[in-house]
């Protein structure tokens, strides 16, 4: 088991259209054009890194890259 505050314990992107609400955490990582990210602990659903935190950040209208190729233009999917 590795203890750590530094590991992405999640990245989401948000779909759903009939997600609105910031407010509530479940709701907004959901909400679509939006992405999230933890960092902590992923142990409480099926990961092996065990640590003292777990913050979740949600991120409206993200430029995401992967490998250098736009996956998501602010709220845009590029595929």
């Amino acid at each position: 088991m590795i203890k750590t505050r530094r590991n992405v314990a999640e990245l989401g992107i948000g779909m759903n259209p009939k997600a609105t609400h910031y407010e509530s955490g479940l709701e907004g990582e959901k909400i679509k054009g939006s992405c999230h990210i933890a960092i902590g602990t992923n142990k409480f659903f099926g990961g092996n890194v065990l640590s003292d935190i777990h913050l979740d950040f949600i991120i409206n209208k993200p430029t995401i890259l992967i490998e250098e190729v736009t996956f998501m233009d602010e709220d845009k999917f590029c595929f």
